[in-house]
């Protein structure tokens, strides 16, 4: 069984050297897998500038907001968007406005719809405390370290 990384990197390898019909479809899953990356990455970005200073980077709207603009327009049925799960949680916790809960949440949503990620009870369970905690000004990271691991 390959991990997440390698499991999403054979699938971006595949897609890059399999045939294709035209070229505009090759580069739609390039520019996909890219924005997947990048995803993650900023995901990684976030979840550690809190973590190591214990609360969250100053300017993390700015952050939430590249992170919006990152996944907005990638597909459903993405392949490997399963990857995807652990980035929307991180935007959803880390997330204080209703609008931008809802962009991550919904998103996360569509995943667990779609069959490609487990465990959305408990996800969304941590999701509304993690928010609790927020409003009362608590660090979702202090959440996170309270509960077993959902993400596997």
């Amino acid at each position: 069984m390959l991990s997440g990384k390698n499991l999403i990197a054979t699938t971006y390898q595949n897609a890059l050297t399999s045939p294709s019909d035209n070229s505009t479809r090759s580069s739609n899953i390039y520019e996909s897998f890219y924005a997947l990356e990048n995803a993650i990455k900023q995901a990684c970005s976030i979840y550690t500038g809190h973590v190591l200073s214990d609360c969250p980077p100053d300017n993390v709207e700015e952050l939430l907001q590249e992170l919006r603009n990152t996944v907005e327009n990638l597909p459903d049925h993405l392949p490997g968007e399963n990857a995807l799960a652990w980035v929307y949680f991180i935007g959803a916790a880390e997330s204080s406005t209703p609008f931008s809960r809802n962009f991550f949440a919904k998103r996360l949503m569509g995943i667990y719809e779609r069959g490609n990620a487990s465990d959305v009870t408990t996800s969304f369970h941590l999701l509304h405390l993690i928010w609790n905690q927020q409003l009362h000004g608590g660090s979702w990271t202090e959440v996170l370290k309270q509960m077993p691991l959902i993400f596997k």
